[in-house]
């Protein structure tokens, strides 16, 4: 299954601008990241609940996913947002091969700080796999030569203000990259059924 991309309107990109300078809760500890600075925005996920589910909606394939879940929870259930986080990336740093939690994931790139093509003059995999700063899904595909299909994203600045969301099992990566000392700045969460009655 393809990640679903979306755009983030304008009004709610720059509210997300000011939420990520609540820097008061650090979370690296409960992330798989090899980044310094990840901080837990848990407290703002009121804000972007509708957003989130509003596009969940609007993907064929999400709604899909959801539905295979009714073995899960045969009777409809409402979906929650109920974890939210931000990461500063910097040069060199990278997001090792992972999951998440809950039903959906999302990350939402809010600032980029190099375009794709400066990336590819400077990383170290030139004339080989070129994937500096891509964020890449792999799942299990027993069709392709490797066993493991790959999708790779190359994510650089024309990326601000838009979005992608996926299942939370979806195993993915981001590579580091090379050409800039400014961070890549990006809001990720998970959506869970909610359970309150």
């Amino acid at each position: 299954m393809k990640p679903y991309k979306f755009e983030i309107p304008a009004d709610l990109f720059n509210h997300l601008l000011e939420i990520i300078k609540d820097k008061s809760v650090p979370y690296q500890s409960d992330l798989a990241g090899n980044i310094k600075e990840e901080y837990n925005l848990k407290k703002y996920c009121y804000l972007l609940n509708d957003f989130i589910l509003q596009k969940i909606n609007e993907s064929e394939d999400m709604n899909g996913f959801l539905q295979q879940m009714d073995f899960v929870a045969p009777n409809k259930q409402s979906l929650k947002l109920t974890n939210l986080w931000v990461n500063f990336q910097k040069k060199y740093e990278f997001n090792p091969f992972h999951n998440h939690s809950g039903l959906f994931s999302f990350v939402l790139f809010m600032q980029i700080p190099f375009d794709m093509e400066e990336e590819l003059q400077v990383a170290p995999g030139r004339g080989n796999k070129d994937i500096p700063g891509h964020l890449q899904f792999l799942s299990l595909d027993s069709s392709a030569k490797s066993g493991i299909s790959e999708n790779s994203f190359p994510i650089d600045r024309a990326w601000e203000a838009t979005g992608l969301l996926f299942p939370a099992t979806l195993n993915h990566l981001v590579y580091p990259f090379y050409s800039s000392d400014d961070y890549r700045i990006t809001i990720s969460g998970n959506v869970t059924f909610n359970n309150e009655m």
